[in-house]
């Protein structure tokens, strides 16, 4: 499952340095708001923890395959 977060700005980035993410706000020159953030995947477990990341380029083969050599060495 996938769940998208929100809060308060500080709360955000406590957890985005607690997961070794990293993001900016920017906006332009019409007050448009963007976000540029880090391109890595975060894997979460259920119980809150960071247990791996995959990082970019996201090609599905490779991710599928560190995908499950991450939940064979956490004995899943």
């Amino acid at each position: 499952s996938f769940f998208g977060l929100t809060g308060q700005p500080d709360e955000l980035a406590r957890l985005a340095r607690s997961m070794g993410a990293a993001y900016a706000e920017r906006f332009d020159a019409n007050d448009f708001r963007t976000i540029d953030h880090s391109t890595s995947i975060v894997l979460v477990d259920p119980a809150g923890r960071v247990v791996g990341s995959l990082p970019a380029p996201h090609d599905p083969a490779r991710m599928l395959v560190s995908f499950a050599e991450l939940r064979r060495h956490l004995g899943e």
